[in-house]
């Protein structure tokens, strides 16, 4: 305290040093300290021992000890050497990732330590990350909390001067404030004013976009300084604290920068392990125990029996060692003489807890009232404010701190700064653990509820930039009400910056804390919100064809019907029609669709009857009905109105006089029409510029890319396909970018570059597989074959056929259909098997007319006709049906090269 200070200050005689004895726990690992005896000091209620600093240790580290553990490392000799080397590695400019794994108290963080100490002299910077379970849906915590001491920000006073510090970082590592600000701005929770905008991008890409900036800050800080980063506790990582770490070992060779992780053996890295050193900790043998044992009591011996005792009990845990060893000394088992120690009475009696567990509980079961602020403290986490902690406390600041003190004295605890403000911490993960498990239920609920009143009444910052943290503990207090307030408010600023899994799991978790609340409507309120949250982060992980997909609009239905929510209702009935069209269930999708229709008009809801129209546009023209279709698509053009767009994008996340064209422009195309299909795709494309909204532009060229492909011009389908893949690839659009390298790729096949091509396609499916989609398959496989084809694979060609038309018996997808038959004839051309090929080209043609599909008819005719003509068998019948339906088509390649088959057939 102060006032302990203050009183230590006056004691200390010119150019020497006093401190406590919690000091001194502290500050024994680095430096001679000597004991000036037990005194009592004005002010300060019970006598304290103090110590005078003498000298730092020969090979003392330049930080505290950070676990507070005196214990030498002991049988890890290779495994530093090994950190060691891959340090010095880096320090050479070719960076490095380690990964310490090992079971609790095994000596992960004491290896770690040991290579800051052996570095320490080095000219390097260290940044330092660490999880712990309260931040696991909070994405990014412990990355935000190493950038804030990283640069500075935490020692900065308010908003405006931790702006200004973030910019002067910023740039002086080289990052553009334009693009920068926008992204670290909102991890700090700081308002972003002028003159500084929000990027124009998808909230995936924003997230992509940071997670590369932060790297970028790292890298370029490791580019001034070698870097030494430590991660540790890794098996509380968050998901996008892992995203980010595994980006960072990706890039890490290119800089002096040497990544240190730690993580409990459950741990299963999510990054490539290729180039990582993995260096699992086993157990210590007896030997190494002895070593350990010796280096913690220096040159005074220790008794057989204590030695025999300890290392049987602890099995090879150092951590369980020396609290075992800490333990007799305490409990004055284990006295100090002058040149050994003696046991008080024989350890046959003595009542030592046969684990680590049971060790700890005791040793903290001796600190009288301590044991409570260590209890509450506990109830904060390993890591812990000090200022929540005393407000929190029915005890009062200074006892608090005298408590604290007690803490420390006992090397449970030790004392930290995170900028300006002081924090505490538990000496392991397992002291924390054995003090919040001594909390009886009642007790660990009144302890919990106490510390959620103190952060909404006292730390309203707090209670802004950490909402999981009020519902933790609400949920621990069992006040789940509000609990699932607070988790709701969290799970949607997860989603909000696209961190998808935490967002399903914090609603998940509220959703599993629902029952306590007695009101059936309420809940039933509650629940349909957190779905609303789950949706659209399962959509963006799972994909719309993900069977928990359809559970959650399931659930949303019967929630909207039970609460006659039926704006909700009719949102999670459009969610359900969309779910079953990408699944490729067309039929079912049209008749949920047509419910949607249904509903929207009973409510008068134009912006729901423009959707339910827009899905009964997409499916008639996927199941080959273009008459049906025609009116669908009028109506969503007609149905749009303009002022309601951002009531549309709220909804949907789309303009749909945009999206209404896709279907719209290619219906037309096939249909005959390629030229009205183009005035359809530059109306749009006009229009969607003129937003400056990337999705819409999307979708815009995809529209352009797509009728390109239907007319057969290779440049301007490679020219769309190009601007779709930039589009796509700059705000992380996935699906785009499918389409765009399935049509670039097939643009490519057909302007000689074949195997590239080819390679393009296929890739392009692959990844629209894994996707889950079962919709647009045929489109795709006739990409695929026709690319196959031109590129004389023709056994690639029947696979894809053969696959698609297996699936179009399920999904009902028959649009593509004649063109899946039309290059299943040139299938069987190629094979030397005309007879088939004629029968293919056939039943392509009829099918194509039967669907008012007259160019696919037209190009299944010149196929067959250039089959018969190659056979000397061409009959006037075949010519006129080809004079037919060449008639009122513009000039596109197929229509020129029916051209040169009706001049042939007519000489």
């Amino acid at each position: 305290t102060p006032r302990l200070a203050a009183r230590l200050a006056a004691l200390a005689p010119p150019g020497a040093v006093t401190v406590s004895a919690a000091s001194q726990a502290l500050l024994r690992a680095s430096f001679d300290l000597e004991s000036e005896g037990i005194r009592s000091l004005e002010g300060i209620g019970a006598p304290v021992e103090t110590f005078r600093l003498r000298q730092e240790h020969g090979d003392a580290a330049r930080w505290p000890t950070p676990d507070g553990s005196r214990a030498p490392l002991c049988g890890r000799d290779q495994e530093l050497g090994l950190l060691v080397e891959r340090w010095r590695r880096a320090c050479e400019g070719a960076g490095q990732s380690s990964l310490i794994t090992g079971e609790p108290g095994i000596g992960k963080s004491c290896l770690a330590r040991a290579l800051r100490h052996r570095v320490a002299r080095d000219d390097h910077a260290f940044l330092e990350a660490r999880c712990a379970p309260d931040t696991q849906n909070s994405p990014l915590r412990p990355v935000i909390e190493l950038l804030e001491r990283a640069l500075g920000l935490d020692q900065e006073p308010d908003a405006g001067s931790k702006i200004a510090r973030l910019e002067g970082e910023l740039t002086g590592h080289g990052l553009a404030l334009a693009e920068s600000m926008p992204l670290f701005v909102p991890l700090f929770s700081l308002p972003l004013g002028a003159p500084y905008a929000p990027l124009d991008v998808s909230a995936q890409r924003q997230k992509a976009l940071t997670l590369k900036a932060i790297a970028s800050l790292l890298l370029a800080m490791a580019d001034e300084r070698p870097v030494l980063l430590l991660a540790e506790d890794l098996h509380w990582a968050d998901p996008t604290t892992m995203e980010f770490l595994a980006q960072l070992v990706r890039e890490a060779p290119a800089v002096p920068l040497c990544v240190v992780m730690t993580a409990r053996p459950e741990f299963s890295p999510s990054f490539s392990t290729a180039d990582v050193l993995l260096l699992p900790l086993s157990r210590l043998e007896r030997p190494q125990m002895e070593e350990m044992l010796a280096g913690l009591v220096g040159d005074k011996a220790l008794p057989p029996a204590v030695i025999e005792q300890v290392t049987d009990r602890a099995d090879g845990v150092p951590l369980f060692a020396e609290e075992l060893l800490r333990m007799m000394l305490d409990a004055l088992l284990l006295v100090e003489r002058d040149d050994r120690y003696e046991l008080t009475r024989p350890l046959s009696g003595a009542a030592i807890p046969g684990t680590l567990r049971a060790l700890l509980t005791a040793r903290l079961d001796r600190l009288a009232r301590a044991k409570q602020t260590a209890q509450l403290a506990a109830a904060l986490g390993r890591e812990f404010s000090l200022q929540v902690l005393s407000a929190a406390s029915p005890l009062g600041p200074e006892a608090v701190a005298e408590d604290l003190e007690r803490l420390m004295s006992a090397g449970l605890a030790l004392r930290r700064r995170r900028g300006k403000e002081a924090v505490g911490m538990f000496k392991h993960a397992l002291v924390r653990d054995a003090a919040y498990e001594s909390l009886s239920t009642g007790a660990r609920q009144r302890v919990h509820a106490r510390i959620a009143k103190t952060l909404e009444e006292g730390f309203p910052e707090v209670v802004r930039t950490r909402p999981d943290l009020l519902a933790h503990h609400h949920a621990a207090a069992e006040q789940k009400r509000e609990a699932v307030g607070y988790a709701q408010n969290a799970a949607q600023a997860a989603l909000a910056r696209s961190a998808y899994v935490e967002a399903i799991t914090g609603a998940k978790q509220a959703i599993e804390w629902l029952p306590a609340i007695a009101q059936e409507h309420e809940r039933a309120e509650m629940e349909l919100g957190l779905n609303g949250i789950i949706m659209p982060a399962l959509i963006t992980t799972e994909g719309w064809s993900a069977p928990e997909v359809k559970s959650i609009y399931d659930r949303a239905i019967e929630l909207a019907t039970q609460t006659g929510e039926r704006e909700r209702g009719s949102q999670a009935l459009h969610g359900m029609a969309m779910f079953t069209l990408f699944r490729g269930d067309l039929t079912a999708a049209r008749d949920i669709a047509t419910q949607c229709a249904k509903l929207a008009e009973d409510m008068n809801d134009v912006v729901a009857l423009t959707q339910a129209s827009l899905i009964l546009a997409n499916v008639t023209t996927w199941l080959g009905d273009h008459t049906e279709g025609e009116p669908h698509h009028r109506r969503v053009i007609e149905l749009y109105q303009p002022a309601e767009l951002p009531v549309y994008m709220a909804r949907y996340g789309w303009n749909p006089s945009i999206v209404v064209r896709v279907t719209h422009a290619m219906s037309a195309c096939i249909c005959g029409e390629p030229d009205g299909a183009v005035r359809i795709y530059e109306d749009a494309i006009a229009a969607a510029e003129a937003t400056e909204h990337p999705f819409t532009i999307a979708i815009a060229y995809q529209i352009g890319a797509w009728i390109h492909h239907l007319r057969r011009e290779v440049a301007d389908t490679q020219r769309y396909a190009d601007a779709l893949g930039k589009v796509a690839a700059d705000h992380g659009f996935p699906a785009f970018m499918v389409l765009a390298d399935a049509l670039g790729g097939w643009a490519m096949v057909h302007s000689g570059q074949a195997e590239q091509g080819l390679e393009r396609v296929r890739g392009a499916i692959a990844r629209w597989r894994r996707m889950g989609s079962g919709m647009v398959t045929t489109f795709y496989a006739t990409h695929l074959a026709d690319a196959c084809l031109a590129a004389g694979a023709v056994e690639g060609a029947r696979e894809a056929l053969d696959e698609a038309l297996g699936e179009t018996f399920t999904t009902q997808e028959r649009c593509y259909h004649p063109e899946l038959y039309r290059l299943l004839g040139e299938v069987w051309r190629a094979r030397g098997d005309p007879g088939q090929a004629a029968a293919a080209f056939a039943s392509a043609r009829d099918m194509a007319e039967a669907q008012r599909a007259r160019l696919f008819a037209l190009r299944a005719q010149v196929a067959l006709v250039r089959l018969r003509r190659a056979e000397g068998r061409v009959e006037l019948d075949d010519i006129e049906r080809l004079r037919r339906l060449r008639s009122g088509i513009p000039d596109i390649p197929d229509a020129r090269e029916a051209d040169s088959l009706l001049f042939a057939g007519a000489g």
